[in-house]
């Protein structure tokens, strides 16, 4: 009797697990990220943006610096450029690389693809971007899922992922999601809690079509985050019986 109910116990466990499918926000503000990498970028003679990245966890003096090269079998292409040439700021969020030696073989190690490598374009982006100080534009990161993200000061997300051996970013929505960066103990990360936006009063769909029969006026965002939770409960039709119930509240917005 016990070992079946022990069964019945885990069947019903990996029913749930299969039932439920962990979202990107929900993996990303579940807990701290630690950032494990900055992305940079220095435009060439015609203007084009050629992109880098380079370690925010190595704790030596300088670190290394790597261009990003095309896909090979879904695998991000990292040409190493040079090796501990560069140091980071975590706190400015910047980072200075100097001289580096030119690169004739053109040969190098990818750090992406883990092998060695040859590749003319090599020497270009040691002439690009050697003796130069610029702006770190995105933090890679790894949430809970084990996906990496890439995150940029203003808190816009993206999902690394890849579609026919090409670079396929996918924005994720974090809402209302306020993302807070910080450095502890040498480590750079970035947490998620709630925007200005949601400490508005909480108001009840009742005091919402009250106030609606009383001809008030209610700001947009006092609806939004009334009923964020609210519609979440409800399946396709019951949302469409709700919003034709509240279309009175909406046209107020426009007086």
């Amino acid at each position: 009797m016990k070992q079946t109910i022990k069964l019945l116990l885990l069947f019903l466990v990996i029913l749930g697990n299969t039932l439920y499918a962990q979202t990107d926000q929900e993996a990303i503000i579940s807990s701290d990220n630690k950032i494990e990498w900055g992305y940079y970028f220095k435009r060439d003679s015609s203007e084009k943006e050629r992109w880098f990245i380079s370690s925010t966890l190595d704790k030596s003096d300088t670190i290394s610096v790597f261009s990003l090269m095309p896909m090979e079998d879904a695998k991000p292409g990292w040409a190493t450029v040079g090796k501990k040439v560069a140091t980071i700021d975590l706190e400015k969020q910047s980072i200075s690389i100097a001289d580096i030696a030119d690169n004739p073989s053109f040969g190098y190690y990818d750090a992406g693809w883990k092998k060695k490598t040859n590749n003319p374009k090599i020497q270009d982006d040691i002439e690009l971007i050697r003796n130069s100080s610029v702006d770190i534009r995105w933090w890679f990161f790894r949430a809970s899922n084990n996906s990496w993200y890439i995150i940029n000061k203003n808190g816009t997300v993206y999902k690394f992922a890849s579609k026919d051996e090409q670079y396929d970013w996918q924005e994720i929505d974090m809402d209302d999601m306020q993302p807070e960066f910080y450095v502890e103990s040498g480590v750079k990360g970035v947490r998620f809690g709630e925007s200005e936006d949601n400490n508005l009063p909480n108001i009840t769909l009742d005091s919402v079509i009250n106030n609606a029969s009383n001809n008030q006026k209610i700001e947009p965002m006092v609806i939004k985050n009334s009923f964020k939770e609210y519609y979440a409960k409800f399946d396709k039709d019951v949302n469409i019986a709700i919003t034709l119930k509240l279309t009175p509240i909406f046209q107020l917005l426009h007086k």
